[in-house]
């Protein structure tokens, strides 16, 4: 869940309640118990969904170990760490780290920082700015955009002073 910009502690502790299929969206309760909003993908309500009927939890998407608790932070940092080394990731990614390239991916795609700071939830448009990256493809776009200013404005490359 990760992918979608969430905070490994709001991926945790959603419930099945958490997932309105018929409007797509994902209700999270995030940090200071304010809920936000988040479009759900349909290939990732698929994948939710074929997770829960292996466990079916009625009370977490994502059960622990004990039949009342959900899946600890610890536990799904682990469960990164381990698919990083099967794969043979290096370095090694993090659960954050997804949260970083989930909206450096939208920027890069020309979703408006305001819509980012949304999905991530966050309070300030200044916490969203530190998530955000300057890819390579976004400084090829870039470059582009430069070069065609400036060659209006000196006209093949000549100045006039």
């Amino acid at each position: 869940m990760c992918v979608l910009g969430f905070r490994i502690g709001d991926a945790v502790t959603l419930t099945p309640r958490s997932i309105d299929s018929s409007q797509m969206i994902i209700r999270i309760i995030g940090k200071g118990n304010k809920e936000r909003i988040v479009p759900l993908p349909e290939s990732i309500l698929l994948e939710l969904r074929s997770f829960w009927l292996t466990h079916r939890n009625p009370d977490w998407l994502f059960p622990g170990n004990t039949k009342t608790g959900y899946l600890t932070t610890r536990s799904l940092r682990n469960a990164v760490k381990s698919a990083c080394r099967e794969i043979e990731l290096v370095p090694e990614i993090t659960p954050h780290a997804l949260r970083h390239s989930f909206a450096t991916h939208l920027l890069q795609d020309n979703i408006d920082l305001r819509t980012v700071q949304c999905l991530l939830g966050h309070a300030s448009i200044q916490s969203t700015q530190i998530y955000t990256h300057i890819t390579v493809p976004m400084q090829d776009e870039l470059r582009k955009n430069l070069d065609a200013k400036f060659n209006l404005l000196y006209k093949g490359g000549q100045s006039n002073g």
